[in-house]
């Protein structure tokens, strides 16, 4: 395996892996005989990937190939904690606009009332 090109290592992986989710299925609906198979895949995904990996430190990527970004659990993670608190600094940006606009409508009226009032008292 670890004569193979970057690039056919890439599609090597791309099989594993859409075998893997395929046996998966067949293991959820109770259809896969051998369930060791998954295990015995699994381990086969990770020395591609280890070899891979070896591959892109050493620089035998191959003129056509380009290293694959690998994104960790983590990251992940990091980024969905970041995306909920992007949303909720918006929604604290939306609701103190609004609390501006409330407190401004408040101030209009009694400014109107007490314009109404002085008009009163100026008839008599």
């Amino acid at each position: 395996m670890r004569m193979l090109s970057y690039h056919d290592l890439v599609e090597k992986l791309k099989e594993g892996q859409k075998k893997l989710f395929e046996m998966k299925l067949q293991l959820s609906g109770q259809q896969l005989k051998n369930y060791m198979q998954i295990g015995q895949l699994r381990k086969e995904i990770a020395r591609i990937q280890t070899i891979m990996a070896e591959k892109r430190s050493t620089g035998d990527l191959g003129a056509a190939a380009q290293p694959l970004k690998v994104v960790t659990h983590k990251e992940k993670d990091d980024k969905k904690e970041h995306d909920t608190k992007a949303k909720k600094a918006e929604k604290v940006k939306e609701h103190t606009k609004k609390e501006k606009v409330k407190s401004e409508k408040p101030k209009e009226k009694k400014e109107k009332k007490s314009k109404k009032a002085e008009k009163v008292v100026v008839k008599k």
